[in-house]
């Protein structure tokens, strides 16, 4: 089992020679045909680790969240357009997986189903859900869009419900640490690849890593979030991996940073620093500002020269296109202050009617690439203030759960607002806010965490769907 020291290697074994199997025939151009067997296969490759602890589930999820490259290989439903008349599927292996374990679950103990644990941040969820959908259907210029979100969004919910009720124990969050770090220091290692050889596993971004992820600047936010919950586990002295280990993974981490020539992302990356300097005390406060001055003056210099011979960019100051969507954005919202131009309207309403701001027209990004502004614009000052209150509670069970008189548990608790930040911040730069699956899994960690932290308290038996 996943969560077990010894892991049982033969089915692994067979899982991964499907594998090679499936990308043979892949390169040859005949994996479609035998696609639904695989798909099949594989979830049921899976199915003896799932029934017998549920906290698997939430693993395997978070294993397949950063294969994002997974949409192209899905035959059925490729309606949406990622570039330059390049089709993705509106599901990849981790939505799909999302789908079959809330099934699974749903078939396999009916009583213990809770499709919605009660919780400040669960009902406000399901307002905005609620809300997007009816935006869609009685407003939107682009119903497809807006549909096509909505189900996104409520497949994301399923997933936020089964990490509140399967995460239960110290060492379940311990368990989904470690698979995150371990999967996105792989993907680093493939990234750094990338570079040096100069090749791509999806779209050609330019002399950019970009390893699974459609766009770098994404695959910046994983290494980030990874990164910055690796640096608090090691200056509040908690072993996810042995320590020289996590020194590794840090480090490799980084120079993956490095290589995706993502601009908003090394900033952010110098933010979280910053912010990780209020949560420390003493000599170790003293090291991070330091550590952060070293870094910026070994990476700024480097990071410039990698956007000197980065292909097909921008500058290092121009914002190019997002000009034209920040105005595009403003003037949307003042069209409509109230209710917006209806959800997923973006990018038909700025073509349709704000193109003269487009400083590339079409050829350029479309969508829109600040959040805030992005919730403002569709959804208007309502969608806004719904999205104040999430804001607002997600910050509030944070100060409850660091409030614990633990040490690992208020650690878990700012590595889960961190990642949660992270999310919030880099939006504003390239959108992706409720679209990241990771903000979905980190939200279900929040909660999960206050419940325990509820638990311990009153000593009692854990019962889920609970206030907490």
């Amino acid at each position: 089992m996943l969560n077990e020291n010894k892991i049982n290697i033969k089915p692994l074994a067979i899982l991964i020679a499907i594998n090679l199997v499936y990308l043979f025939l892949f390169i040859i151009d005949s994996v479609e045909g035998i696609f639904a067997l695989w798909i099949v296969f594989i979830f049921l490759s899976l199915l003896p680790f799932i029934i017998r602890d549920r906290r698997n589930i939430i693993a395997i999820i978070v294993f397949l969240i950063p294969f994002e490259v997974s949409k192209t290989f899905i035959p059925f439903f490729q309606v949406v357009e990622a570039k330059d008349g390049m089709f993705n599927s509106v599901f990849d292996f981790a939505r799909l997986f999302m789908i079959y374990s809330f099934i699974l679950w749903f078939l396999s103990d009916l009583k213990s189903l809770v499709p919605f644990v009660r919780h400040k941040i669960t009902y406000v969820l399901a307002i905005f859900i609620a809300f997007y959908l009816l935006s869609s259907l009685l407003i939107s210029p682009d119903l497809s869009k807006g549909l096509t979100e909505t189900l996104r969004y409520v497949i994301y919910f399923l997933f936020f419900t089964m990490t509140i009720s399967f995460i239960q124990k110290e060492e379940d969050f311990l368990l989904i640490f470690k698979v995150l770090i371990l999967v996105v220091f792989l993907l680093a290692l493939e990234g750094i690849f990338e570079y040096l050889f100069d090749y791509y596993l999806w779209y050609d971004n330019g002399r950019r890593a970009s390893a699974t992820f459609l766009d770098p600047n994404i695959f910046a936010r994983f290494l980030v979030i990874v990164l910055i919950s690796m640096i608090i586990f090691k200056l509040k002295n908690i072993n996810v991996f042995k320590p020289q280990h996590m020194d590794i993974m840090i480090l490799v981490c980084g120079i993956a940073l490095l290589l995706t020539v993502s601009r908003q992302g090394i900033v952010l990356f110098f933010l979280m620093m910053l912010f990780t300097v209020f949560f420390v005390k003493g000599r170790k406060r003293i090291f991070i500002i330091a550590a952060l001055l070293v870094i910026m003056a070994i990476s700024i210099p480097v990071f410039i020269q990698l956007m000197a011979i980065r292909e097909r960019g921008l500058e290092l100051y121009d914002i190019g296109q997002r000009s034209g969507l920040l105005l595009g954005a403003v003037l949307m919202f003042i069209s409509n202050p109230l209710l917006g131009i209806g959800a997923g309207g973006f990018q038909q309403t700025l073509i349709g009617s704000y193109y003269d701001f487009l400083p590339w027209g079409i050829h350029g990004d479309t969508l829109s690439h600040t959040y805030i502004l992005t919730i403002l614009a569709e959804q208007g000052l309502v969608g806004f203030t719904v999205f104040t209150f999430f804001l607002f509670f997600v910050y509030q069970q944070f100060i409850i759960n660091y409030r614990i008189n633990n040490l690992k548990l208020k650690t878990y608790a700012l590595v889960i607002f961190s990642v949660i930040l992270i999310i919030f911040i880099s939006s504003q730069a390239e959108a992706r806010f409720f679209e990241e699956p990771l903000l979905w899994l980190f939200l279900g960690l929040l909660v999960a965490l206050g419940r325990l932290n509820k638990n311990r308290r009153k000593n009692l038996p854990e019962e889920n769907g609970e206030e907490v």
